[in-house]
């Protein structure tokens, strides 16, 4: 019935390798520095290798080679690396990318999964294979686009496969940048005028608008050599296009 004494004690040098990693507060066995699975302890491989001795008050002694494992807990969240502002042009295709997403954790064997939990544009968004995408096409010049102030706004979530209950969110503003694009001309292919108009008579007036809404400048433009044949006798005074010189049915232009 003699109480023990618990200490370590050397041994062949492997089974006691990691004995100052650890120490006995009466029978209790202890760790003396904190630990962490990622940062491995006990020669690196995280499994320590200790030789523990009992004695009944010295005059027997019983010795123990003892391997301790430390083993991993989930005590990392998941931490973003994508940056929260992003931007994509206008005019997009339908799910066009607009970042692939990249959270990272630092528990060993952890994966990280995404999901749209939130944001008041999150219906324009959706995820696939890691990619957070825009699902349809987007106009700058349509009204009222994601708050009528082109900033689109969706939360994601990152959580890690280990541990459901440790996520991450991280919420993107996402910048619908304007994109300068072509006007359209709504005036007709085909026109007409009549002979003896006079000089720079006036053929038509063109029409067409811009999607910015910029003012339309007109000019001549050379083609395929067939549809810009007849370039010279024609000028525009502003939006006017308008013939050259006077002009007579007889004698052909």
């Amino acid at each position: 019935g003699t109480a023990l004494t618990w200490t370590l004690v050397a041994g062949d040098g492997v089974n006691d390798a990691d004995n100052a990693d650890f120490s006995f507060a009466g029978a209790v066995l202890q760790l003396n520095a904190d630990s962490d699975f990622e940062t491995p302890i006990c020669g690196g491989d995280n499994t320590c290798q200790i030789r523990v001795n009992a004695s009944d008050a010295g005059v027997n002694n019983t010795t123990l080679a003892m391997t301790i494992s430390l083993t991993n807990v989930d005590d990392n969240e998941p931490v973003w690396v994508t940056a929260a502002a992003q931007a994509i042009n206008e005019n997009n295709a339908p799910n066009a990318v607009v970042v692939a997403l990249n959270a990272t954790d630092a528990d060993t064997g952890d994966t990280v999964a995404y999901s749209i939990v939130g944001g008041d544009d999150q219906a324009r968004f959706d995820i696939n294979a890691g990619n957070l995408r825009l699902t349809a096409t987007t106009d700058r010049e349509a009204a009222g686009l994601c708050g009528g102030d082109f900033v689109c706004e969706v939360t994601v979530r990152a959580t890690d496969t280990l541990n459901a209950d440790n996520p991450a969110d991280r919420t993107f503003l996402v910048t619908i940048n304007d994109v300068n694009e072509a006007p359209s001309i709504s005036t007709g292919a085909a026109q007409s005028v009549a002979e003896n108009a006079g000089v720079n008579a006036a053929v038509v007036t063109m029409a067409g608008s811009d999607p910015e809404g910029t003012a339309l400048t007109w000019t001549l433009v050379a083609g395929d050599g067939v549809n810009d044949a007849d370039n010279a006798d024609f000028s525009f005074a502003g939006a006017v296009l308008q013939l050259n010189a006077d002009s007579d049915f007889e004698t052909p232009i």
